[in-house]
């Protein structure tokens, strides 16, 4: 690619490192997301929040706060169920 690229006058270009500087910046943007959402959740006096379609499904807590994340069902075939106790599980 790079040899193609300096025949037509371009300079080099890193496709990996591309990719690591857009995967780096999308994982900061999820990490982002999940904490303003746990900064609000406990700010409205919440104990948890449930969130789906952001990356990978997971049940975690966040600064003290239940973070559920169903995932992406359609890609991923993750889902949170709650039981009538109340209980939630992937």
């Amino acid at each position: 690619m790079n040899f193609c690229r300096c025949k037509l006058g371009f300079t080099y270009w890193s496709l990996t490192s591309f990719h690591k500087y857009k995967v780096k910046n999308a994982v900061q943007y999820i990490n982002n997301f999940e904490q303003a959402v746990a900064q609000e959740a406990e700010e409205r006096g919440v104990s948890g929040v449930v969130c789906g379609h952001i990356h990978w499904a997971e049940i975690t807590k966040i600064n003290g706060i239940a973070f559920y994340n169903c995932g992406d069902w359609v890609e991923s075939c993750t889902a949170l169920v709650e039981h009538p106790i109340g209980e939630i599980e992937m």
